[in-house]
């Protein structure tokens, strides 16, 4: 009796998932960030200032900087999530898996 054979599945990325994903995921690290800052601690200024503009070190904690911050988030995080998403999906055609 001969084994049947088993090919690899092609492994394909949903597009829409992972930008929701990277949407979500950046969102919730920079309200992490937001509430970090909100409580007067060092090093969050940084990743809130990727998405937020002209703020002092005072106003990181504001309910200003959330707002904006978390819109800007959201975009950007899900459209880094297409990106890779389709440079994944690319490289699986190019290599042929």
């Amino acid at each position: 009796m001969t084994e049947a054979k088993v090919l690899p599945r092609r492994t394909r990325l949903h597009v829409l998932r992972v930008a929701s994903t990277g949407a979500f995921a950046t969102l919730w690290l920079l309200v992490l960030g937001w509430i970090w800052a909100a409580l007067g601690l060092p090093g969050a200024d940084a990743f809130i200032g990727l998405f937020t503009t002209q703020l002092t070190d005072q106003s990181m904690g504001s309910v200003a900087a959330l707002g904006i911050g978390s819109l800007c988030a959201f975009i950007v995080g899900g459209i880094f999530g297409v990106l890779i998403a389709h440079c994944y999906n690319l490289a699986g055609r190019v290599l042929g898996e």
